[in-house]
């Protein structure tokens, strides 16, 4: 399938196709009964899955003739077709992106779509950073299989741009709004890719493909920690909390943040520099504890939170990367805190990090928030009210 061009029409009639979604109908358009095309605004918070079954509902009842030939939804036979999406919310380099996607059942479904990039970018390097992306969301992106994600580098005819076939396995239940989220942060990270450590995933991807050593030299930042040593060295309760606020901090910033056990720092000039590696002793339940002690401590949930370990010389490096958390999520609120060497289970805190620094949210601003949250339900639950 061309991720470039939208299929061909010589010699076909576009007709619209009313297909039936539980208790909505939408209008999508083909022009042979196995082609379809969909803007992604008219059913946003429809599945994959909900769409397939729709169309196969609408292929039985207008292709009789076929009718022996395609399976029921519930059934595992194969069949075959595919559904173009018209994103309707281009980025402003874009001119009326696509994304393909091929069914060949409902618990099947292959995606492609195009990102750019402004120069040339070493494949592998981009790969492994759009590969990582792709996997948070449930991608199928293993190397090692015949089905896997592939990222192909060829040319736009657009001057100056450099264009990326992304093919990859989807999760049918992704909703149609969630493949184009997935669509235009990919394009982000393309079009402002960077071989400088200039945000946290270029850090993560660093850490995981074993390149760790580059990081010594760098400062802390508002997205970058390290510590020596491991969390639970300390008391139980003091560590968990610890932890749990450090997440917590990057998880009410703008940008996120990356945070690494098994680094030493050292001061220079008022700043915290990477200074060594002190890798810990290896603990195949460290990870583990990690994700409990924070699902227990730490609300909401953060979305996409990745906590993992790499081997290094005789023990290992944990990194725990926070990615950027969407703003009607926040504040994510700390269960429990040490105050004068006593652990408190009924405090909650909030605590956010800004530039090498933490520091907590006032009473002021958690107020403005709770104000600002009674006043959009109050203009929800009358919208009348002010016209």
């Amino acid at each position: 399938m061309e991720a470039m061009d939208k299929p061909s029409t010589h010699h076909r009639t576009w007709q619209d196709a009313h297909v039936s979604i539980d208790d909505a109908t939408i209008t999508l358009r083909t022009m042979n009964g196995r082609e379809f095309e969909l803007a992604s605004d008219q059913a946003p918070s429809i599945s994959l899955m909900e769409l397939g079954k729709g169309i196969i509902s609408y292929i039985q009842s207008h292709s009789p003739q076929d009718a022996d030939h395609i399976p029921h939804a519930k059934d595992d036979r194969a069949y075959n077709f595919s559904v173009c999406i018209d994103d309707a919310a281009p980025l402003p380099w874009e001119d009326s992106p696509m994304i393909f996607v091929d069914f060949s059942n409902v618990y099947k479904c292959d995606i492609e779509f195009a990102v750019r990039s402004p120069r040339e970018i070493p494949r592998k390097l981009l790969a492994g950073k759009l590969a990582t992306l792709l996997e948070e969301y449930g991608f199928n992106f293993n190397t090692e299989s015949e089905n896997a994600a592939r990222v192909d580098v060829r040319k736009s005819h657009d001057p100056g741009l450099y264009v990326w076939s992304i093919e990859a396995a989807i999760p049918p239940s992704t909703t149609i709004a969630q493949i184009c989220a997935i669509r235009r942060e990919l394009n982000y990270n393309s079009f402002f890719f960077s071989q400088s450590f200039t945000d946290p995933r270029m850090v993560y991807e660093l850490v995981r493909t074993g390149g760790i050593g580059r990081l010594i030299g760098m400062a802390e930042n508002e997205w970058l920690e390290v510590k020596s040593a491991p969390y639970e060295m300390k008391r139980d309760k003091q560590w968990q909390s610890e932890l749990s606020e450090d997440v917590a901090r990057f998880a009410n910033s703008e940008y996120g943040g990356i945070l690494i056990i098994g680094i030493r720092s050292e001061k220079r000039e008022g700043r915290d520099v990477l200074k060594k590696l002190t890798p810990l002793p290896i603990d195949g339940r460290r990870v583990d504890r990690y994700h409990q002690s924070i699902d227990s401590h730490l609300h909401p949930p953060v979305d996409r939170l990745r906590i993992e370990s790499v081997p290094y010389e005789d023990g290992e490096v944990v990194y725990i990367l926070v990615p950027p958390q969407p703003e009607e999520r926040k504040p994510f609120l700390v269960q429990g805190a040490f105050i004068d060497g006593r652990y408190q289970q009924g405090v909650i805190s909030i605590v956010r990090r800004r530039g090498e620094h933490s520091i907590p949210v006032t009473a002021r601003e958690i107020h403005a928030m709770l104000a600002a949250g009674r006043a959009l339900l109050r203009r929800e639950a009358n919208p009348y009210r002010e016209q």
